[in-house]
Formats: C-alpha cells, sequence, structure tokens
C-alpha cells in the first residue's frame, strides 16, 4: 500500500489535534471550577449574586409599562419553553 505524503497526514490531523485540545481543555477547566466552586466563600459570592440578579430582573418587571412587560413576559415564556425542551431532550437519552 502506497504511504500518503506527509504534509497530507499533517493536514487530515489537524481537526482531530483540535477536538482533543478542546476536549482536555474542558477537563481542565471542570475540574478547576470544580475545586474553584467547593470553596464556601466563593459559593456564597456567587449565590448572592445570582439572588441579587433575580431580584433586579424582578424589580425591571414590575417597574416595566404595560408593552415592555407583556414583552418580556412572552420572551421568558419563549426561554422557558426552550429550557423544558433541552430538559426532555436530556432525559430521552438517559
Amino acid at each position: 500500500m502506497k504511504k500518503l505524503p506527509d504534509w497530507l497526514i499533517s493536514y487530515l490531523r489537524q481537526p482531530f489535534v483540535f477536538i482533543v485540545w478542546v476536549m482536555e481543555t474542558y477537563a481542565i477547566n471542570t475540574a478547576r471550577l470544580r475545586i474553584f466552586m467547593s470553596k464556601p466563600t466563593v459559593a456564597k459570592v456567587f449565590k448572592l449574586a445570582i439572588t441579587l440578579t433575580v431580584v433586579t430582573w424582578i424589580f425591571v418587571g414590575l417597574m416595566a409599562n404595560e408593552e415592555d412587560r407583556s414583552r418580556l413576559t412572552d420572551t421568558l415564556k419563549g426561554f422557558w419553553g426552550e429550557v423544558q425542551d433541552i430538559n426532555e431532550q436530556k432525559k430521552l437519552q438517559n
């Protein structure tokens, strides 16, 4: 069998090298994040930030006029439907 030229092998290898690099980086960063979030102070700060964000959006929703409130409500309903579809797809895959 005839051997492929080195430049062609190198060229065809690149997508696989990139995919492996992305997967390794993801695994390393996931482990780092798990360690980082296991610290009690960090976890409290993130919970506080999430809580403040939710409270801010509730305040925005309450202060919006009727037209903007209906747009906000429609957008949130659309996002909620997409989230439910994604959750159902994940359940079916498992």
